[in-house]
């Protein structure tokens, strides 16, 4: 990996314990060795391919009425191993 602000390499070939390939996503902030790193794409297609093809996108709405039941909601979402990332709770108005 290469550092563009300071013209030298960052980071060579290594193993990091901490990172998962489940964290490598595009849209994903990652912590490494005590840098902040935010994925905003893959370095070839071969890997893009790879790892692009498990990641689907969604939009899911929660009703009014259904809020206080937020938590359970969740859950089942962890319990169906699938990775909830950039969630926001917001009020729509007319």
């Amino acid at each position: 990996m290469f550092d563009v602000k300071n013209q030298r390499t960052f980071l060579r070939r290594t193993k990091y314990d901490e990172l998962h390939q489940e964290d490598l996503f595009v849209g994903n902030r990652v912590n490494v060795f005590s840098r902040q790193l935010d994925l905003i794409g893959y370095g070839d297609q071969y890997t893009g391919n790879k790892l692009g093809s498990k990641k689907e996108r969604t939009l899911a709405l929660i009703k009014p009425d259904a809020v206080n039941k937020v938590g359970d909601i969740l859950q089942m979402i962890h319990d169906a191993n699938l990775i909830l990332t950039k969630a926001k709770m917001t009020k729509l108005t007319w």
